[in-house]
């Protein structure tokens, strides 16, 4: 056997798209981030994306794989997360709030809605919106106001603005008509990657069945249509809660407190998936740790 060593990062780029695309999710980050030309390659391989777990912890991070089933640790000795919040996440990387320079907060009870620019001496109410649910992409804040209209607050001057005369969903307010037996849980907004609205319900439905209800608007005539796929796109909105084509990756408040499963699964796994085709819910076959004290979704490789 030649004893001359063989530069690896002049392997085939064909055999090495084929390496790569077998390859595990976590493996295959690692093997991108060897050299230059792998990473390269790596960028033209075609592999099938799907939310990952994270659970944050005082000393470590918990790396939930819900495909292989199987969950990895990252210990970060003196970093503490156990208050921060995963606000979005780009390919391997997670935006981990800190400073920043807007601040949003919401009031729960009265739905008022308040905003901290970075430099301001006190909180400032952002008045004439009552928000039921928000979502932030780049630099405009999309809310959806307790009378179901869409607002779209500019975040990127000194003030905010409203934007009226860009925003095509100003005038279409979201109509829902529950049928008998359903009752309405939450509503919350969405924003698909390309920038799409969406709004999802939560009800009960008959027999106390969960249900989640996915609506974009018809551009055309304005009405706001059910819809039970998103055509393989993903997206990511309130706290790290995940679509992706026919599924929503939730959390355990997302659904109505209550149900023939709920004593036996909702105490003890506080997320799931529900597929938007046949209504169902499918729940982890390992429960969440009891250290991790906040939990996210999120998609690794996904930009």
């Amino acid at each position: 056997m030649s004893g001359v060593g063989y530069d690896w990062s002049k392997l085939c780029s064909d055999l090495l798209r084929s390496i790569l695309e077998s390859l595990s999710t976590y493996d295959f980050h690692r093997a991108r981030s060897v050299c230059s030309s792998w990473y390269s390659v790596s960028t033209t391989c075609m592999r099938p994306l799907y939310p990952w777990r994270i659970l944050l912890r005082n000393s470590s991070t918990l790396i939930f794989d819900p495909e292989q089933d199987k969950t990895l640790e990252a210990e970060h000795p003196g970093t503490d997360f156990s208050e921060s919040c995963v606000i979005a996440s780009c390919s391997n990387w997670l935006l981990i709030i800190d400073s920043r320079d807007y601040v949003v907060a919401l009031s729960y009870m009265q739905h008022d809605l308040f905003l901290y620019k970075k430099g301001d001496d006190t909180w400032r109410k952002h008045e004439g919106t009552r928000c039921r649910s928000m979502v932030y992409k780049k630099n405009k804040l999309y809310v959806l106001t307790c009378d179901d209209y869409v607002k779209i607050l500019d975040l990127s001057g000194e003030l905010v603005n409203e934007i009226v005369e860009g925003n095509p969903y100003h005038n279409h307010r979201f109509q829902f008509v529950t049928q008998l037996g359903e009752h309405v849980w939450t509503k919350k907004i969405a924003i698909t990657n390309p920038g799409e609205i969406l709004i999802v319900v939560s009800l009960k439905g008959l027999q106390k069945k969960r249900m989640l209800y996915m609506f974009k608007m018809n551009v055309e005539n304005g009405n706001w249509e059910r819809v039970d796929s998103l055509g393989g796109d993903m997206l990511v909105f309130g706290h790290g809660v995940t679509i992706k084509s026919d599924y929503i990756y939730f959390s355990g408040h997302d659904l109505w407190p209550g149900g023939p499963d709920y004593l036996c699964t909702y105490r003890k796994i506080n997320w799931g998936i529900f597929d938007l085709g046949t209504s169902t819910i499918t729940w982890p076959t390992k429960t969440t740790d009891a250290s991790a004290l906040k939990s996210f979704w999120f998609v690794p490789g996904y930009a």
